[in-house]
């Protein structure tokens, strides 16, 4: 199921979500999301409140800040959010898309 998302958590800019998991279910994953965020555009600051998080860049650039600390991203970037961090994610090439996974875990 794909579907689109502006100015995301206060962001700025379209990000389009494909969720590859559902309608199936798989323990001990509770989603799993191909994101692909506009040249220029930004997820806002958002905490992990339901799921820990693994966040894998599949190509293009850009930055993610995790609990306040920059991290730059590139394909084959690996962000872990534990439960509770916070993650704002920008695309900084004015040209290309920014395509990432998340994968979010069901905690107990």
């Amino acid at each position: 199921m794909k579907f689109e998302q502006f100015d995301l958590f206060h962001g700025c800019g379209r990000v389009e979500i494909e969720d590859l998991l559902r309608p199936r279910e798989l323990t001990p994953f509770a989603e799993v999301l191909r994101c692909r965020l506009d040249p220029g555009a930004w997820v806002g600051a958002h905490r992990q409140e339901h799921h820990s998080e693994i966040l894998l860049v599949a190509e293009g650039s850009g930055r993610a800040v995790v609990q306040g600390q920059p991290q730059a991203l590139e394909a084959g970037s690996l962000v872990l959010l534990p439960l509770g961090q916070s993650l704002e994610i920008y695309n900084t090439d004015p040209e290309k898309c920014l395509t990432y996974f998340i994968v979010k875990g069901k905690n107990r």
